[in-house]
């Protein structure tokens, strides 16, 4: 099953990578919303490396985001299954205040995530107490059950936000979003269910007798008269027990 990091890996501004392995971990507190005394119900959108001072919930799905997204797109599907969550948030002052985490999953095949369409928007049943300490932090785990979720040379894109269970008691109150830690120690992250990349069968024939197209034919007689044709098929599941089956016939029969 997939687990996908949060780092502080630029793609661009306020866009980092989801990443399966993080080798340059340092711990990320850099993205920050300045709550004060918000009150209950107020949401604060968290984007990276900036300061949210306003008040907002996700913006429009059609603009371009700001959050993490996989290096490059994928292609095929996530099986039906249970989805985790992981993520830690740092006060910043000595005021204590109360929150609850949701994360917005949409795909794209714009680079930026302009043109998204929604996966979903899961928020956490945790309310997390931010404690009355600098410094102080908290850690949030939850899931979300999901169908199948299928992209086709498409971005998966994460934005998080926050939403106001207990208001604070000064206007200096402010917490971080916490990243890009040690996977060994925190785990701020996306695990994902089973990933089965799609088959893509390429038939080439530059060279296609023009002659076919001038007689009706049926689908069966035109296949068996295309010559200079290339199929290629991949899959990086393939069973590993076709590879061991002996004859290249054989092989041929079972996939």
């Amino acid at each position: 099953m997939p687990k996908y990091l949060l780092t502080n890996e630029v793609i661009a501004t306020e866009l980092w990578k989801l990443l399966e392995t993080n080798p340059s971990y340092s711990e990320d507190l850099t993205t920050k919303a300045r709550v004060g005394k918000s009150a209950v119900c107020t949401y604060f959108k968290f984007r990276p490396a900036v300061l949210v001072t306003t008040a907002g919930d996700f913006p429009d799905i059609s603009l371009a985001k700001s959050g993490w997204r996989t290096d490059t797109p994928l292609n095929g599907t996530f099986q039906a299954g249970t989805w985790t969550f992981k993520v830690r948030l740092e006060n910043d002052t000595k005021y204590a205040f109360s929150v609850r985490v949701a994360v917005r999953l949409s795909k794209s095949a714009n680079p930026d995530g302009s043109g998204a369409t929604l996966i979903v928007i899961s928020e956490s049943p945790n309310v997390l107490n931010l404690p009355a300490s600098a410094g102080g932090s908290v850690s949030d785990t939850w899931t979300w059950t999901a169908p199948a979720v299928t992209l086709t040379n498409e971005y998966l894109f994460a934005e998080y936000r926050i939403h106001i269970e207990v208001a604070g008691t000064s206007t200096s109150c402010q917490c971080s979003f916490a990243c890009d830690e040690d996977p060994a120690v925190a785990d701020e992250s996306i695990e994902t269910p089973t990933f089965t990349p799609a088959i893509v069968e390429t038939i080439v024939a530059k060279n296609f007798p023009m002659t076919y197209l001038a007689e009706p034919l049926k689908a069966k007689e035109l296949v068996s008269r295309v010559s200079g044709a290339t199929i290629t098929h991949v899959a990086k599941d393939y069973p590993e027990k076709l590879i061991k089956s002996g004859k290249a016939e054989e092989l041929r029969s079972k996939f």
